[in-house]
């Protein structure tokens, strides 16, 4: 993997941009793949790493999110950041992924 050298990024749209870009590449994906609906398993975790990330570190509201997944259901993306931010609580797997992406995208 080729790691992304961090930016200075200061429109919103572009920090989206950016980590679902930098996450496609890290998990060599299209940007269809990253943000379709899923069911469960590798690509329902890559969808809430995506979503935690654009809401803790990209500083984006839950209507920038929902409109960067084309989902128009704002509980739906709040249940995912829920659920994402528990799993990492007790799973030391899970929050030791949730940092290789980070330090992957340059955050």
């Amino acid at each position: 993997m080729t790691k992304i050298k961090p930016q200075v990024i200061i429109r919103k749209k572009d920090r989206i941009d950016y980590i679902i870009d930098g996450l496609c590449r890290y998990y060599d994906v299209t940007k269809d793949e990253l943000t379709r609906k899923t069911g469960h398993g590798e690509k329902c975790m890559r969808k809430r790493y995506a979503i935690k990330i654009l809401r803790d570190d990209a500083d984006c509201s839950l209507k920038d999110i929902m409109y960067a997944y084309n989902n128009k259901d704002e509980a739906n993306i709040w249940f995912i950041y829920q659920r994402i931010t528990e799993d990492m609580s007790y799973d030391k797997a899970v929050n030791a992924e949730y940092h290789n992406i980070l330090n992957f995208l340059g955050i």
